[in-house]
């Protein structure tokens, strides 16, 4: 034992230590102590058991599977899991009313699209590989697709259907079995959008519209009185020189011995007929196993210049086609494994080639549609494509119909802010380049009334102040943007002019599509001006445009859209 005493200084001094410690004994002596330490370790440390187990032991998925811990620490890991106060979060049901609904081929376009809501849809905007200009590219060399299921498919009926969308329809056109193009009114006389109507009988007419009509629009309120149904439909559109190569060889078409025959020589050459806007052929669509083949590139541009080899030898009209048909096939569900009714038509305004399907059978169509050739793109290319042709697109180039202001407001909200989110040092000084409006086209300073534009549609009472559709194309160069400012002047082109705040340009229009036109070399888009201009220019002659971001003016031809 060791003897301490305590010294007249009042510190503790050691007089007598052994120099062997027995450790035996001194743990036996101490044994409640250290357990009591050990535990209080093991179940109050902050650190957990799997935090316990040493670096080159631990596994990145110890916590979701226990097996990967060494045997010795998973009892411990056990009771603490089991301790281990768990609350599960009850879901709350979300309102699907809001909800966008997907396409058919959703999954194929979310994994190689940006997508957007627009109109209650999921539709794929643009493709993450290229783009307007490897899309122009397809058309000249193999085809083009796009997915176009959002669009509205309608059936009207009534004893006197024709005389009922008098109104309602201009112009009223009426052909059996045909695609008709025509425009949609209210009955307040205001433009909705266009349509492609399809008479199956003097009583009976299917209407094509875009969503952004019926989403703006109560159609039940517009057709009031006349038997309405919707579809819902697979709609694949194919624009290039080998939209009917694509076809043949994606499909099997059964139907009359008339539609057999005239599809079996379309097969063996595609070239050889040369199908009329507006026709339609209706049958059973049959999809053969998906074949992986390549294309190769043709010569020759469809809408610059078509090739000498795409000059038709048979015109094939579609009232012939479709005489053997005895109804207008059949758009609701199927989902047979043989074939399935389906329709197809050449577009009577864009002239692009259209399948129809019932829904529940586009994913089966879709992937030898693709794997044949078909190079997808979505709605900036399709716009860009119709630009390129001259043609207005929905909704842009509509400001007169409620789906066009709208589209235009969110895009004018989308672009101002970008524009506020930049540096104040970098942004645009449009005050000092006299823009007011830079991110929308100000059209009440130039219609004080409603917007009236004339399409050539025999409107009724149409005021003085009302727009015509043109083409816009630069002489020379320079480029034209959206929302750019039409200006009128009576000099010939020549060097262009610079802005200053004296100029006496007065403003006759606005550009709604623009961009940089690769058959023509030069920058050209579709715009709206007033119709005393167009008259007083004998419908034809030079304006001046000018972007929202520039000074310089650029002298532009303009040419009525047909």
């Amino acid at each position: 034992k060791a003897v301490v005493s305590t010294q007249s200084t009042g510190m503790a001094t050691v007089e007598d230590v052994p120099n062997v410690v027995n450790v035996m004994d001194m743990v036996d002596a101490r044994s409640q102590e250290i357990t009591a330490a050990m535990e209080a370790l093991l179940t109050q440390s902050s650190i957990s058991v799997k935090q316990s187990i040493p670096f080159y032991m631990r596994r990145r998925a110890a916590s979701h599977n226990p097996r990967r811990l060494p045997a010795r620490v998973r009892p411990r890991d056990a009771v603490v899991t089991a301790t281990k106060f768990k609350f599960k979060k009850q879901r709350t049901k979300k309102d699907d009313s809001t909800k966008a609904t997907r396409l058919e081929t959703h999954l194929w376009h979310a994994k190689r699209c940006h997508m957007r809501d627009l109109w209650g849809y999921k539709i794929a905007v643009s493709t993450t590989q290229k783009g307007a200009r490897a899309a122009y590219r397809a058309v000249n060399q193999s085809t083009t697709l796009h997915d176009a299921s959002f669009y509205s498919w309608i059936s009207l009926g009534h004893t006197s259907l024709r005389t009922e969308l008098q109104e309602r329809l201009r112009p009223n056109p009426f052909a059996l079995n045909r695609a008709l193009s025509a425009h949609l009114f209210d009955k307040t006389c205001q433009c909705l959008g266009p349509v492609t109507v399809f008479w199956v009988s003097p009583t009976s007419v299917f209407l094509r519209m875009h969503p952004a009509i019926s989403h703006h629009t109560n159609l039940t309120e517009l057709f009031s009185g006349l038997e309405f149904k919707s579809y819902c439909v697979s709609q694949f559109v194919l624009n290039g020189v080998r939209a009917m190569e694509l076809l043949t060889k994606s499909v099997e078409l059964r139907g009359s011995p008339e539609v057999l025959e005239v599809w079996r020589q379309m097969k063996e050459d595609p070239y050889s007929y040369d199908i009329m806007k507006g026709t339609v052929i209706g049958g059973h669509a049959v999809v053969p196993p998906a074949k992986f083949r390549t294309f190769h590139p043709l010569q020759g541009c469809v809408i610059r210049q078509p090739s000498s080899r795409l000059s038709p030898q048979h015109k094939l009209d579609g009232n012939v086609l479709f005489e053997a048909q005895t109804e207008f096939p059949d758009l609701s569900f199927q989902d047979s494994a043989d074939s399935v009714t389906c329709c197809i038509y050449r577009d009577p305004a864009s002239g692009h080639m259209i399948l129809v399907l019932p829904r529940g059978t586009g994913n089966r169509i879709w992937i030898p549609l693709v794997y044949n050739g078909g190079r997808v793109i979505g709605l900036e290319d399709i716009h860009s494509l119709a630009t390129e042709q001259g043609l207005p697109h929905f909704p842009e180039d509509y400001p007169d119909a409620p789906a066009g202001r709208s589209y235009a407001e969110s895009q004018s909200a989308e672009k101002e802010g970008k524009e506020l989110r930049r540096p104040p040092q970098k942004r645009v000084r449009y005050a000092e380049l006299g823009i007011s409006h830079p991110f929308s086209a100000h059209w009440s300073s130039l219609v004080r009334d409603d917007l009236v534009v004339d399409r050539g549609l025999q409107i009724p009472a149409l005021p003085d102040k009302s727009l015509v559709v043109v083409k816009v194309m630069c002489v020379s160069r320079g480029n034209v943007r959206p929302n750019a400012r039409l200006y009128y002047t009576s000099t010939s082109p020549g060097s262009n002019p610079v802005y200053s705040p004296q100029d006496t340009y007065p403003i006759v229009g606005y550009v709604t599509s623009g961009g940089f036109c690769l058959s023509s070399g030069q920058g050209a888009g579709i715009g709206l001006i007033l119709s005393s201009v167009w008259s007083a220019m004998n419908k034809e002659g030079v304006l001046l445009v000018r972007n929202t971001t520039t000074k310089h003016y650029r002298y532009v031809r303009v040419e009525a859209v047909k």
